[in-house]
């Protein structure tokens, strides 16, 4: 069997995206479509490396997200809202991503280094 893997990138941002940041968070709803991930261009050249140089059996799909979200507002409580009555399957706090980035780090050992926070104000 050939080795695959398939990165599932979420939302791209390159460094001058983020100045439209401060409008999403007037209407979080509208970032709900993707549990209000997004990853950061240098991040997901990052995890292309990381593909290239990891050794796997058969095929792999991962996602590769930011480890935060683009919303201002705690992630639990942000889900909570627009997504009532939601069932957590795991702990989430702070403004952790809502989409697993679990595997990425194990399997390639992705740490995304990049978030749109310090880097935009509002």
């Amino acid at each position: 069997m050939i080795p695959f893997i398939g990165l599932r990138f979420t939302n791209i941002f390159a460094p001058e995206d983020y100045a439209r940041v401060p409008e999403y968070h007037r209407d979080p709803a509208s970032r709900s479509w993707n549990l209000f991930g997004y990853v950061d261009v240098r991040d997901c050249a990052r995890a292309c490396e990381l593909a290239l140089q990891t050794d796997v059996r058969g095929a792999e799909a991962i996602i590769i997200a930011a480890a935060d979200t683009i919303i201002d507002e705690p992630s639990r409580s942000l889900a909570e809202r627009i997504f009532p009555g939601l069932e957590f399957r795991r702990d989430v706090s702070g403004y952790e991503t809502l989409l697993s980035i679990e595997k990425a780090k194990r399997v390639l050992g992705y740490v995304p280094e990049y978030s749109w926070r310090g880097m935009v104000e509002g």
